[in-house]
């Protein structure tokens, strides 16, 4: 088996790239990762340089690692900026680090990826094992892998990485016909609070539309640009993703975007989109231009939970953080994380305060679940 290190995925034939990848992740499509390159949304200038890791037997791509090295830690959701104030703190260097994760997107997909024919395990070792020499030879503080599978985790921690968990708020669907089926299992205060929210929304006039496929165009993607930068702007912040990023996908994989759209008149005036997949739905960006009272809960949230119910999606994924998501029927599901430390010290420093950190977020995880609008306490 070799393995070849590139920092760009364009090239690869799509046919090849297929067969490493479960189409039920439409973040791990080429087309969005070429588009992230094309659109300089990555590369040098934003602070994630590909490092690429390709395996092969003889000219048939076998496997693959999404790696990139970072000299921040903006755009990955798994937040070590302590981390590196303390490296800073005791005269050492944290950055630059090796991470393997989807930029911008805190969502868990492999990030191993392998020929379904082939000995798993064989390139799964192969790979991190390059990537360790890599971080070895550069003298980098570590190597991270971010919401990766539990399987992955396991995987890892065999190899003697670090785990951190955390958790994101998903909605599930129990296999609901209706919006109606799925409101009925919350209790009364929870399903009457969402009721009146979308109440309100039709009653103030504004239009709900959605697109996908087909019926996406160009002007969709300058409109939804507008709303995901403002949102940033509102915030002091630069956007993560530009205007060509979303040209780029809305061009290459329509089929795999759910655009809500809300108007006033001939007006757009707020929006969000998600990216579809076999299974789940993930919620991504939403914006808007004008302020309408729980607008972000019925663009964001409830049209997602009705694309859900009427397409046999098991799942609606709304990205990080958010504790409004919980009584709107969103509940806990935990995230993992894997990191390899380098320094011996600090490895057995940061080692301490995950222990010290999962018992905290255990706790904070039975709260939010026993603060769930359900009739009954979900298990899961």
């Amino acid at each position: 088996m070799q393995i070849q290190r590139q920092n760009s995925l364009q090239g690869i034939p799509s046919s090849a790239w297929q067969a490493l990848v479960d189409p039920a992740f439409p973040f791990l499509s080429l087309e969005f990762l070429i588009s992230l390159e094309t659109s300089s949304c990555i590369g040098k200038h934003s602070g994630w340089l590909p490092e690429y890791l390709l395996a092969y037997e003889g000219d048939t791509l076998v496997g693959a690692l999404l790696l990139y090295e970072k000299y921040n830690s903006e755009g990955e959701f798994i937040f070590d900026w302590e981390w590196a104030m303390a490296y800073a703190r005791h005269g050492y260097r944290y950055y630059p680090k090796l991470i393997s994760a989807l930029p911008f997107t805190p969502v868990m997909v492999p990030k191993f990826l392998v020929h379904p024919e082939v000995d798993a395990s064989k390139v799964r070792q192969s790979l991190l094992e390059e990537a360790l020499r890599t971080v070895e030879s550069r003298a980098e503080s570590g190597l991270h892998f971010f919401f990766v599978p539990r399987e992955e985790l396991d995987f890892l921690e065999s190899q003697g990485f670090l785990p951190r968990f955390n958790f994101q708020l998903y909605w599930n669907n129990h296999s609901f016909r209706s919006f109606q089926d799925f409101t009925a299992t919350l209790k009364r205060k929870g399903r009457q609070d969402i009721e009146r929210e979308r109440r309100q929304i039709k009653a103030s006039g504004l239009t709900i539309e959605n697109f996908s496929g087909a019926s996406l165009g160009p002007k969709h993607a300058s409109v939804m640009f507008d709303f995901y930068a403002s949102t940033y702007y509102k915030k002091g912040c630069e956007p993560y993703l530009n205007l060509e990023f979303f040209q780029e996908i809305f061009k290459k994989i329509p089929e795999k975007i759910l655009l809500v759209l809300a108007r006033d008149g001939e007006k757009w005036i707020g929006g969000s989109i998600s990216l579809i997949g076999q299974k789940r739905l993930y919620g991504r960006y939403w914006g808007c231009s004008e302020e309408y009272r729980h607008l972000h809960f019925e663009l964001c949230y409830y049209q997602t939970v009705d694309y859900a119910i009427a397409h046999g999606l098991e799942a609606v994924e709304a990205g990080a953080g958010g504790g409004h998501k919980i009584p709107r029927g969103f509940v806990p599901h935990w995230t993992y994380s894997a990191h390899r430390i380098e320094h011996p010290q600090f490895r057995e420093a940061i080692a301490r305060f995950l222990i010290q950190e999962k018992t905290l977020l255990e706790d904070n995880f039975r709260e939010v679940l026993k603060s769930s609008p359900y009739r009954e306490i979900p298990s899961l």
